[in-house]
């Protein structure tokens, strides 16, 4: 990360300097650079940080090892974002921008919001910025947790989603679906018609058994052979009734 010719120290004004010369560069031993998967551009070393150019070196972004090369430039690897007093790639915290649950992956409990695009808390825990994590609400019975929450229960001391029910992006507990986590003797998948819960991957999950498939939106599963079948049906009825069709005419 070469240095703007930027004096940021106390006296020059601090940070301050830097952020008001470009969004995209921070204060360093008192003089500003480019914040990671940045750099400076022009043979003059001009103040302007650009997105780092990988598309021909594929070294470009292992100044740091939080980043990576995505659509030609350097960008900070899933569940790390550029903080604003840094200039390295950082961790993701509560209230980090998010478009997915992996974003948050490392932050204890939370799901990316997908209303407010940012790793939160579900309506059943509580943030605790200290350890970057959330914790399950303390209850002592089930009302506790259904008034946040109507498909929560109060287990072991703590609220959680009922048994079938899981944390939805909009921090609510929704119904399981194939492919939602379960326990083989747990019962999650009850509640999805035809399901199973397959232990055979290196995670369980709920699953159509081979002659089945789920349906759209994975809330059930269906015959995969029911349209076959249906269709060989109308045909056999067409042959059938063929002749006293004909005798009638």
């Amino acid at each position: 990360m070469k240095p703007f010719i930027k004096d940021c120290s106390t006296s020059a004004g601090g940070a301050q300097v830097c952020t008001t010369a470009d969004a995209n560069s921070v204060c360093v031993n008192d003089a500003c650079v480019c914040k990671a998967t940045f750099q400076l551009t022009g043979a003059d070393d001009s103040d302007v940080c650009v997105a780092t150019d990988c598309s021909t070196v594929t070294t470009a972004c292992d100044a740091d090892t939080n980043s990576e090369c995505k659509a030609n430039v350097c960008v900070c690897k899933a569940k790390f974002e550029l903080a604003d007093d840094s200039a390295v790639c950082v961790a993701k915290v509560i209230g980090s921008s998010c478009t997915a649950d992996g974003d948050c992956a490392d932050i204890t409990d939370a799901v990316c919001d997908t209303d407010a695009d940012i790793c939160s808390c579900p309506g059943t825990s509580t943030a605790n910025t200290d350890e970057n994590g959330c914790v399950p609400n303390i209850c002592t019975d089930n009302t506790t947790c259904t008034t946040v929450d109507a498909n929560a229960i109060c287990a072991e001391g703590k609220c959680d989603c009922n048994v079938g029910f899981e944390i939805s992006n909009l921090l609510l507990c929704q119904a399981k679906v194939i492919g939602s986590s379960c326990t083989a003797e747990g019962g999650e998948c009850a509640a999805i018609a035809g399901a199973i819960c397959d232990t055979s991957g290196d995670s369980s999950i709920c699953a159509c058994p081979d002659t089945h498939e789920a349906n759209q939106d994975g809330s059930q599963c269906t015959y995969k052979n029911n349209g076959v079948v249906s269709a060989a049906s109308m045909a056999l009825l067409f042959i059938c009734c063929l002749p006293t069709f004909l005798y009638l005419v």
